[in-house]
């Protein structure tokens, strides 16, 4: 609506961590603002989400000027800031990934995301990557793994969004991001 440079029908969404928690409660609530979404080790459950995290995290969540409460105390309000409670919504294309051994958004969590998509029969992609340089970060390193592993994300994003300028080789990609070869 603010820039008529913008072709509303080709915007998508990415997100990485609390990142991808905001590109899939958007993707999947407001799927008519996007054409698509990629979320990266996505936060996607809270109530779930606090059970393995240390106390000093969760207690984040529990003060009145937040949720003010546990998940036993108000269940319905972690549920209605959970993407995976919005699963069969899904309308849009959506890819999702994840790796085994991230130490701040486990892949168990995500997996609950990718269970609750394939119950409701959508169609999306995921990719959960074996133990990975980095761990949480691992598709941030400058490493070949990591780029390859977003070049393919940004070839999957390009089939929905159509950029006037895709990127055809890795090469491409470190060249925008980084404006060396």
């Amino acid at each position: 609506e603010n820039y008529d440079i913008v072709d509303g029908n080709r915007v998508g969404m990415i997100g990485w961590s609390h990142g991808g928690m905001i590109t899939l409660m958007n993707i999947l609530k407001y799927p008519e603002k996007y054409a698509c979404g990629y979320a990266g080790v996505p936060v996607s459950d809270l109530a779930y989400r606090l059970s393995y995290q240390e106390a000093s995290y969760s207690n984040n969540y529990t003060p009145d000027y937040h949720i003010g409460g546990t998940p036993a105390q108000k269940p319905e309000e972690y549920a209605r800031r959970s993407p995976v409670t919005y699963a069969s919504k899904l309308c849009r294309p959506l890819m999702i990934t994840t790796c085994l051994n991230d130490d701040d958004v486990s892949h168990t969590e995500v997996e609950r995301m990718i269970d609750s998509l394939k119950h409701y029969n959508k169609d999306f992609l995921y990719k959960i990557y074996p133990a990975m340089p980095g761990a949480h970060a691992f598709e941030r390193l400058d490493s070949k793994e990591s780029c390859d592993i977003r070049f393919e994300t940004y070839a999957y994003l390009a089939k929905y969004l159509n950029p006037p300028f895709p990127f055809k080789t890795i090469k491409d990609l470190r060249k925008a991001g980084y404006r060396f070869h």
